[in-house]
């Protein structure tokens, strides 16, 4: 039974993270605007489970009920209006965070798109943890690495850069100005 347990924890683990990705938010991101810890949010998606408190922040934030939540077969809503949602709700339940979380992540928008600009800087190829580097020494930024990886994702989604697997086995990207 306990593997039984284990499974399905880990099942819905994976799910809070589809919905979460699906906001495209980090988990330090996510965990601020629904006022949940970094660790909980982590630990929910590891499998570790949650509690009902939880839960019910979960099913508040994202509109869906509880029950919508715990079914594994409940396919994911429509991407663009479940973020519109989930950020006006966000927005109004706690503005200062929201406005925090938007103004950290619109500065390091603007920072990739003028660094993708320069057809320079991303001719070679940068890996996230060379980006960060380069952050913290050029604009005095201290990002999350998990932060600047949403950000270059995004630009990719934007066309303004392009990535490519550094090895098959392996999780790391090198991202590219589009236009080599």
């Amino acid at each position: 039974m306990e593997e039984f347990i284990k499974a399905k924890k880990i099942i819905l683990g994976q799910k809070f993270e589809q919905y979460r990705n699906l906001l495209g938010y980090t988990k330090a991101e996510f965990a601020t605007l629904i006022a949940l810890s970094p660790s909980t949010i982590n630990n929910i998606e590891k499998g570790n489970g949650f509690n009902s408190n939880s839960l019910l922040l979960y099913s508040y934030y994202l509109g869906l009920n509880a029950s919508e939540i715990l079914d594994i077969n409940v396919k994911l809503p429509e991407p663009k209006q479940f973020k519109a949602d989930f950020d006006k709700k966000a927005e109004e339940i706690n503005p200062i965070d929201f406005k925090k979380v938007r103004d950290a992540r619109k500065t390091l928008k603007n920072i990739i798109e003028q660094l993708a600009s320069d057809k320079l800087y991303f001719k070679s190829g940068k890996i996230v943890d060379v980006v960060r580097k380069d952050l913290k020494s050029e604009f005095d930024k201290d990002y999350e690495s998990s932060v600047i990886s949403q950000a270059l994702i995004n630009a990719v989604e934007e066309k303004f850069l392009s990535r490519k697997k550094v090895k098959e086995n392996n999780k790391d990207y090198v991202y590219y100005n589009n236009n080599k």
